[in-house]
């Protein structure tokens, strides 16, 4: 899944994503999905990418303060979630914003949130 994590951070390149939970971390199993996160104040250049691309996604909006997630959390703006498959693998990519919506997403107790740029994910692949 790392290496499928890589093929899309690959393809994304030009929105910075960076690769978040179980792929990351190690415990991803066959039922996970790789999940990215990106910062973009127009969310729209995402869906005009894809609409280019031919790439089908879904797409839904959190609103301020609703925690959606155990794990994704915004304070001050809606961030938006777009879902894709990429060779058959399902992604979620979470496009904040802006930097703070971004870092205002996780609990105090969840400080620690790993996040991997590209070159980290292809470090541990190798």
């Amino acid at each position: 899944m790392r290496q499928i994590a890589v093929e899309v951070m690959l393809w994304l390149d030009r929105f910075s994503p960076w690769l978040v939970g179980s792929v990351l971390s190690g415990t991803a199993n066959r039922f996970s999905q790789i999940e990215l996160e990106i910062v973009d104040e127009d969310t729209k250049r995402l869906e005009l990418f894809f609409l280019n691309e031919r790439m089908a996604f879904e797409t839904r909006v959190a609103p301020a303060a609703l925690a959606i997630s155990a794990h994704h959390r915004t304070a001050s703006n809606a961030i938006s979630i777009y879902e894709i498959l990429f060779n058959e693998c399902p992604i979620v990519i979470w496009c904040f914003p802006d930097q703070a919506a971004r870092s205002a997403q996780r609990p105090r107790a969840s400080l620690n949130h790993a996040r991997a740029r590209l070159k980290d994910v292809e470090a541990l692949i190798a």
